[in-house]
């Protein structure tokens, strides 16, 4: 990205300020905010509220950052029914986060994920029970992270319908980035 990708301008913000504050304004409590690259630059944008926490090992992939955020979840010691997993990467508005997580809680018992569908093709992010928390500590790269457990329980997994345009949203890079922020309305990222 040639910068910090948590940085770059985002709807009157940055990446990182508008996905913590869609989560907050969506709903979703408590918030544990997982950091890396340049985390000291980083922790100023995040607010008092959240759980800030530094994965020293982030270069060994996005799985060792999942299992820091659960296991500080943990260290919590709150009777949660779910975790949504999110990365900073894929701005989601406070709409389609407040629709994944109303449908999880108002899904079947036997619901274990659910994540949002658009045109026909998943996106992110997705929410696991908690009831999955050991099995998000298992994960590795190597067996392909979170997707080694939506794979295994993909008959109990909701597919959430939407229109929003940010659902299948991915910044992986500089070119993504500025292909969204062109398809995007002006008034939503000035």
């Amino acid at each position: 990205m040639k910068t910090i990708k948590a940085l770059l301008p985002w709807c009157h913000t940055n990446l990182l300020g508008y996905s913590v504050d869609s989560i907050i304004k969506a709903g979703y409590s408590p918030l544990v905010v997982v950091l890396g690259y340049e985390a000291t630059r980083l922790k100023p944008h995040i607010p008092i509220s959240a759980t800030t926490v530094v994965n020293k090992d982030y270069l060994t992939g996005k799985s060792s950052s999942i299992i820091k955020g659960i296991k500080t979840l943990e260290s919590l010691s709150l009777n949660l029914d779910s975790v949504l997993i999110t990365s900073v990467d894929q701005p989601r508005s406070v709409e389609l986060l407040s629709a994944l997580r109303e449908a999880m809680q108002n899904s079947t018992e036997g619901t274990l994920i659910a994540s949002p569908i658009s045109k026909g093709r998943i996106g992110h992010p997705t929410i696991f029970n908690s009831s999955l928390q050991k099995e998000l500590l298992e994960i590795s790269e190597e067996s392909k992270g979170v997707r080694s457990i939506v794979s295994r329980h993909q008959d109990k997994r909701l597919l959430v319908s939407t229109n929003d345009p940010l659902a299948l949203t991915n910044l992986n890079t500089l070119s993504d980035y500025q292909a969204t922020l062109h398809s995007m309305n002006p008034e939503f990222i000035e």
